[in-house]
């Protein structure tokens, strides 16, 4: 998927592949399905509000979404989880209410309901500010106990509007959650911030499960990649079966439990990663160093050749020069653009990036049998709203042949092309054209002088 939201499919034969993703999914920390918290999806699904029950990633939209009327999560919120994630949401939340979404200003009490203390990193400081502290009861307040489910307030009504229902939490036993006081928890919305369930096995299952049915006997299908100084430090993974696929940084096992690679370690490093828990080697990014090494090792490991091939053999050979003279016109339809897509607003240079587009479009595509070096020129502009016009403006004596007139002319009916070059062209107050400069050298394309402004 690209950034502007078209899906395409790509195949590609390697020889090896490297997966450097987490690949993670965020959890409610229970399965839902039979659960009192899938009865809460079910009546709110398609309720307008704060939801009842959500992923910190919905939280996080839900709080600081741009594009729509923010909704009040309530007077009392809770989260369900002691690790970065809650953390992280807290920290968040924190500064919210220095003024970002005043309806969050509604919140009168937040519950962190996990078996974990909360992070004692530098970065999340702000947290100490909202918990308990002298004696007196702030706006967070900690109780230990792990959720198991979530459901509506069964002393509420029934009949009510399920938006308007308060959310009770019930832990491994069955009963429900209760504060420090022994009152049950009733709140507004909950929130699971459970982290992440890796979604490696489900992504790459026909590749791992051939993997276990070759194994037979081995338990494990990862085996790690060791510094050759010392085996017992491991920097990634492997599979057992198949070792042209590699397992990188977050995909991979940390291992900072093991001494030896804490011993790897120099002090000051060493004693941060100690002194902040070995899971946030990734935060504090530990796991550069073992990717490199990773990369290293296995490249130095396997015997790689590429076969020479004469690239231009596998690209048409056809000739570039040829009758066209100046004034070839070619008129294609603009393709439909979806309005909701458009170009993504973070390219910061249309010029760089289309040129880039129309060098890969056209030279992957022709080879010179004249092994022409020169440039052909062309104009482009809008015709009305519903055609894109390419001219031939090369005012040398040389002319261009009809084939390659009609590769640049299919080029610009790429409707990626097009959208850049509309969006371009739009930006454009009095002269409303482009011009394309297309190079060669030695007959293939030349992308140093390739250039479209």
């Amino acid at each position: 998927t690209n950034a502007r939201g078209a899906t395409r499919e790509i195949r590609v034969k390697t020889d090896a592949i490297f997966v450097a993703a987490g690949l993670g999914e965020p959890t409610y920390g229970f399965e839902i399905e039979g659960s009192r918290a899938q009865r809460v999806f079910d009546e709110t699904k398609d309720k307008k509000g704060f939801k009842k029950i959500l992923t910190t990633l919905e939280a996080f939209r839900a709080l600081s979404d741009r594009r729509e009327a923010k909704q009040s999560p309530g007077e009392t919120m809770v989260i369900c989880g002691g690790g970065n994630s809650a953390d992280t949401l807290i920290e968040f939340i924190g500064s919210v209410f220095q003024g970002e979404n005043p309806r969050v200003r509604d919140v009168t009490k937040i519950y962190i309901v996990s078996e974990a203390d909360l992070s004692s990193r530098p970065r999340y400081a702000q947290i100490s500010d909202l918990k308990p502290r002298n004696g007196r009861g702030n706006l967070i307040e900690l109780v230990r106990a792990r959720v198991a489910d979530a459901g509506f307030d069964p002393s509420s009504k029934i009949d009510a509007d399920p938006m308007k229902r308060g959310v009770v939490l019930y832990d491994r036993a069955g009963n429900q959650i209760k504060n420090d006081g022994g009152e049950v928890i009733v709140a507004n919305t909950a929130i699971a911030a459970t982290g992440f369930r890796p979604m490696l096995d489900r992504v790459l299952q026909p590749i791992i499960q051939g993997a276990r049915l070759k194994s037979e006997g081995v338990d494990d299908p990862l085996e790690p990649i060791t510094l050759p100084t010392n085996p017992d430090v491991a920097v990634a993974d492997t599979l057992v079966a198949d070792p042209s696929i590699v397992f990188l940084g977050t995909a991979s096992r940390p291992r900072f439990q093991s001494v030896s690679k804490l011993g790897q370690l120099p002090a000051e490093a060493r004693e941060a990663l100690l002194r902040n828990g070995a899971e946030n080697a990734v935060a504090i990014g530990f796991r550069a160093p073992d990717t490199q090494a990773a990369v290293n090792i296995w490249l130095n490991q396997q015997r790689i050749g590429v076969t020479g091939r004469d690239l231009r053999t596998e690209r048409p050979q056809i000739p570039v020069v040829g009758e066209l003279r100046k004034g070839a016109m070619q008129r294609m339809p603009l393709r439909p653009i979806d309005a909701r897509i458009g170009v993504p607003d973070h390219v910061e240079n249309d010029r760089a990036l289309l040129s880039s587009l129309i060098t890969y479009e056209i030279g992957n595509r022709v080879g010179a049998i004249d092994r022409f070096t020169g440039t052909f020129d062309f104009k482009i502009s809008l015709a009305g709203t519903d055609e894109i016009e390419v001219e031939f403006q090369d005012t040398a004596t040389t002319g261009i042949s009809s084939q390659l007139f009609e590769l640049v002319t299919r080029a610009f009916s790429d409707r990626d092309i097009q959208e850049y070059v509309t969006a371009m062209i739009g930006k454009r107050r009095r002269n409303k054209v482009l011009s394309c400069t297309l190079a060669f050298l030695n007959g293939n394309i030349d992308p140093k002088n390739t250039v479209i402004e």
